[in-house]
């Protein structure tokens, strides 16, 4: 079977180069290099491909509001024109100016609990839905951006009112000032068990764990009381060994929860040592603490 070659247009084709040449020298930044290289009208368009694809991607994250709103899959890489000294041109892959902030962000967390779609969210963003309920906890969060040692927050109420979201974007917001150097986001139910399997096979690790989470600079614990087994030893060996370091430290920790401090005992106590190390725990949340309760909200009706 012959096969055929469709027959190219040589015109057509000049025609299509000098259109995207003019579109190149147009783009300002794109003539900047052009003049600071000297390129000539033959060089640029031997190099027409690269120039091209250079165009193409600076079009299409032109006016980018951030990641979430990306045109792009992927890994968020953008092509680079690198030209050798020789004038060579070719192209190159880096990361787009948004993925380094993201990257920035991340790197403050020792434990980050949550999805990473969060990273790419604003305080403000909390007030979109039920802003009148949600403002008194946001007002007492926004305390740390000018205090790094204001009073610890424990907030609690109804599930799926958004208690979780707005201390995780809370969270990615205090890793945005240069103040903050690292933060842990637990999530109680997962941390909790994986923390007491660990104490079972290695020790050491357990505490170096534990250690980590008393003297980090930000620590969130999301969803305290959700666990689905809560155990003398969840409270005994991880939640009063941290919350009463932190506090003598004082140290900043935020805590979500179903329940209001007081809830914690009856959770919890079921036995009267587990009742004990509870009712201390309790105590120093509502001595220290800044707790509040936001409720009347479901976000699930938005849904």
């Amino acid at each position: 079977m012959e096969l055929k070659v469709p027959h190219i247009d040589e015109l057509e084709l000049h025609n299509i180069k000098k259109e995207k040449y003019r579109e190149i020298i147009n783009d300002p930044e794109i003539l900047e290099i052009i003049k600071e290289y000297n390129f000539t009208e033959r060089e640029i368009l031997d190099n027409l491909y690269y120039f091209s694809q250079y165009f193409n991607q600076r079009k299409l994250c032109r006016n980018c509001k951030g990641i979430e709103h990306c045109n792009k899959n992927g890994d968020h890489l953008i092509f680079k024109l690198k030209i050798d000294n020789n004038r060579k041109v070719t192209l190159g892959l880096t990361k787009c100016d948004y993925q380094y902030e993201v990257d920035r962000i991340k790197i403050k967390f020792t434990k980050m609990q949550f999805e990473e779609k969060y990273l790419y969210k604003k305080l403000k963003n909390c007030l979109d839905y039920f802003a009148h309920e949600r403002q008194g906890l946001i007002k007492k969060l926004l305390e740390f951006k000018n205090n790094p040692n204001a009073k610890s927050v424990y907030t609690y109420g109804s599930s799926e009112n958004g208690k979780s979201y707005i201390l995780t974007v809370f969270s990615v917001f205090l890793a945005k000032l240069e103040t903050t150097k690292e933060i842990s986001f637990i999530s109680a139910p997962d941390e909790f068990k994986s923390l007491e399997e660990l104490y079972a096979t290695d020790i050491n690790y357990f505490d170096y764990l534990i250690e980590e989470m008393q003297n980090v600079q930000y620590l969130f614990i999301d969803d305290l009381g959700k666990e689905n087994f809560k155990t003398k030893f969840s409270v005994e060996k991880i939640l009063l060994p941290i919350i009463t370091y932190r506090n003598e430290k004082g140290l900043p920790t935020f805590i979500t929860s179903k329940y209001s401090p007081t809830d914690l005992v009856s959770v919890y106590g079921y036995g009267k040592e587990t009742k004990s190390f509870i009712q201390e725990v309790a105590k120093t949340i509502k001595n220290n603490y800044s707790c509040i309760l936001l409720e009347g909200l479901n976000f699930s009706i938005l849904k």
